[in-house]
């Protein structure tokens, strides 16, 4: 039969309707978001029917089929071995050596359905297969599962599998987990499995403990006990040197009170068979004689213990261009660079006021079966550093758990942050709240604590002692109360409660609020009347009793008051000329030691800001950010300012990469290793990077 031919029309683009030459074509494309999961089911469909498949994997006697353009797909190892010139590329058989059957069998199934059972019994397997064929996503996926998964039970488990496979991100997970758990830990029998150079470097990698530096030895010296339980004999003098060096290279002596150490080691607990034990606490007090009779703890601001934690500048909400905000952001002063003064025997007992230590060692070696190595101690004070700086990154710590709000009292307290009352609008109606919230640092956690007797917002509230005083403010109790003197509560962190206290006989608020000692000092704020003051009063908390003292220069109000070296200074804020608002230009100072105390002008801020947030760093002044009366949404409103007490000398620093104003500021300690989001511009890019950090152009300009 002679073939027939069908005339087929020649369309073109003329003959489509609405395409001619100089109009649209109206394209669009289209995607089917089903598509993918469509072809993943019909591969796998053909893998489970044996229909195309072109390799067979084989493992401990058991055998896989798939196709080679699958793999070669999702693994780096199979595209390699099938794509080049592989002796494997010709085979149709390819043996597998240490991969179980279970993992290759799950794995197959994720390449070919992109679901993964993972659990407890094959997370193990899966690791190990994924990790021997090069799938990195699953990889990814058993890390994030382990990383959720860890507990006092397994976590040695994990510390296994994170090294054998060298899951860097896990390994550190794992050492941070045992560091906050240390004394729970250290008490099981499973925490006597970890190798020396695993207690290295849970003690090496400056980590945040829960527990304190004296309790970090005893933990060390009963690991050490236990491992080393042995005849005298069959331990070398290398061994004991090395567990001498572990004590000496790991422990902050300058963390412990010589008394702690007494205690410590005369406790029978310890009973050494391995090695003369008095030969060994001889040791140990030696480098304890030079370092912690030199220490005094310091009874306001306590922390349990200082490692793996830096002092930080933290910004408490406030605003920005996008409005009121709750967050927190910190920046870790200076470049991490410590000021160094050595200590002897005779050091003299005024460098024993330090806050916290840390402990860096030059050793002259001997032979180790001499176990005589000569040790040179140097001190690094944690508090002094080359330079204070905000050189680093700007970054998130957390948010305030409450609605956003604005005008409330913060403080530190054993290093924990107290965020309490305040106020918030709604409709344009402001309401005042007596809610108070604490936040510690290593535990990344808020929880609340009891309100106010009353509602509270623009108070001061100032730690003195080991309580919180709030004093003053604004309530909507001001109605029902007596108007001449301003209410004063005082909170007691163990008991969780605040009891009124004797009330400043002035009534005041936006003033601000310092404390030294067992003296809480108020000045300044504005009266009942909108006035604004100058008068400074003491509160001494054992008599409970305010004494007037000195006025202030200027009235202010709004502005912040704190103490150093033994000297209040009182900077920024605003006062009135003919009903006009000035900016205080000034950073005044009280002697509270003089022996005819007055106040006198320190220096003169070189951009006086409204709201600007305000904090002290040993000697060094902070001002960051704020506004100027004529550009709130200008440069100053990002700037950073920093006065050096000592030098008498200003800076111009690295830009707050928003402009703020309304914030606070204040000191806390923060773990050193957080996975913080950068704080963005308000153009919505990172902040830009010193072209040198060592230049002090680059970084901070003298005025």
């Amino acid at each position: 039969m002679a073939a027939t031919e069908v005339a087929v029309p020649h369309i073109t683009p003329q003959t489509i309707v609405g395409a001619e030459e100089g109009k649209e074509l109206n394209g669009i494309v289209f995607e089917s978001f089903s598509h993918t999961g469509t072809i993943l089911k019909g591969l796998n469909e053909l893998r489970l029917k044996g229909v195309l498949v072109d390799v067979t994997l084989r493992t401990d006697g058991k055998v896989f089929r798939a196709h080679r353009a699958v793999l070669s797909a999702c693994s780096e190892y199979f595209r390699a071995m099938f794509s080049d010139h592989t002796r494997e590329s010709r085979l149709s058989e390819i043996n597998l050596h240490n991969i179980s059957p279970l993992g290759i069998e799950l794995l197959l199934d994720y390449i070919y359905t992109s679901k993964l059972a993972l659990n407890l019994a094959n997370i193990q397997e899966v690791l190990s297969a994924a990790s021997y064929i090069q799938l990195e996503s699953v990889v990814e996926a058993c890390l994030n599962y382990l990383d959720q998964q860890l507990d006092l039970d397994n976590y040695i488990d994990v510390l296994i599998i994170s090294e054998m496979y060298s899951l860097k991100r896990l390994n550190h997970k794992v050492y941070r987990f045992i560091c906050h758990h240390l004394n729970v830990i250290s008490k099981s029998p499973e925490f006597f499995r970890l190798s020396e150079r695993q207690i290295e470097l849970i003690l090496a990698g400056d980590y945040p403990v829960t527990c304190t530096e004296i309790e970090v030895l005893g933990i060390l010296l009963r690991w050490i006990q236990v491992n080393c339980d042995e005849p005298v004999s069959t331990v070398t003098a290398v061994t004991a040197a090395n567990y001498r060096q572990l004590i000496r290279n790991n422990i902050r002596f300058m963390d412990i009170s010589l008394q702690e150490l007494y205690n410590l080691l005369c406790s029978e607990e310890f009973q050494f068979r391995w090695i003369d034990r008095y030969e060994l606490y001889d040791f140990i007090m030696k480098i304890g004689e030079q370092q912690c009779i030199k220490y005094k703890i310091s009874p306001l601001n306590k922390i349990q213990n200082y490692r793996g934690l830096e002092l930080a500048i933290i910004k408490i909400g406030g605003f920005d261009l996008s409005g009121i905000t709750n967050e927190i952001t910190y920046c870790f002063p200076g470049d991490g660079a410590h000021g160094q003064a050595s200590l002897s025997s005779s050091t003299s007992a005024s460098s024993s006021s330090t806050v916290a230590g840390k402990v860096k060692l030059s050793r002259n070696h001997s032979s180790p079966e001499s176990g005589s190595d000569s040790v040179t101690i140097r001190f690094v004070d944690r508090t002094k550093r080359k330079d204070v700086k905000l050189n680093g990154k700007w970054r998130y710590l957390t948010t305030i758990p409450h609605i956003k709000q604005s005008n409330f009292g913060v403080v530190v307290l054993n290093n924990h942050l107290y965020v309490i009352g305040g106020c918030y609008d709604i409709s344009l109606e402001e309401y005042i709240h007596p809610f108070g919230f604490r936040y510690c640092p290593i535990k990344n956690k808020w929880e609340t604590i009891a309100p106010l007797q009353q509602d509270r917002c623009r108070f001061s509230l100032n730690v003195v002692g080991h309580s919180l005083i709030a004093v003053g403010g604004n309530s909507e109790m001001d109605d029902d109360g007596d108007r001449s003197v301003s209410t004063c509560e005082q909170y007691d962190p163990v008991a969780d409660k605040w009891t009124y206290i004797e009330s400043l006989p002035e009534y005041r608020t936006q003033h601000a609020g310092a404390a030294f000692g067992a003296t809480l000092y108020v000045s300044g704020g504005l009266d009942l009347y909108g006035g604004v003051l100058n008068s400074l009063w003491s509160y001494y908390s054992f008599n409970e009793k305010w004494e007037k003292l000195p006025n202030m220069l200027h009235p202010r109000a709004d502005h912040v008051m704190f103490t150093i070296n033994r000297k209040l200074y009182v900077c920024g804020g605003w006062y009135e000329v003919n009903g006009q608002r000035v900016l205080a230009e000034s950073i005044d100072c009280y002697d509270l030691f003089s022996k005819s105390p007055a106040w006198h002008q320190v220096t003169r801020i070189p951009t006086p800001k409204y709201h600007a947030g305000i904090v002290a760093v040993q000697d060094k002044i902070y001002i960051i950010g704020g506004f100027c009366s004529d550009d709130i949404f200008r440069h100053t409103a990002a700037s950073v300012e920093c006065y050096d007490v000592n030098e008498d000398r200003w800076y111009n620093l690295k830009k707050y990469p928003k402009n703020v104003w309304e914030h606070t500021c204040a000191n806390l300690y923060i773990p050193k290793y957080r996975d913080d989001m950068e704080v963005i511009d308000d153009n919505g890019e990172e902040e830009d990077k010193d072209d040198d950090d060592d230049s002090d152009n680059a970084s901070s300009t003298a005025i």
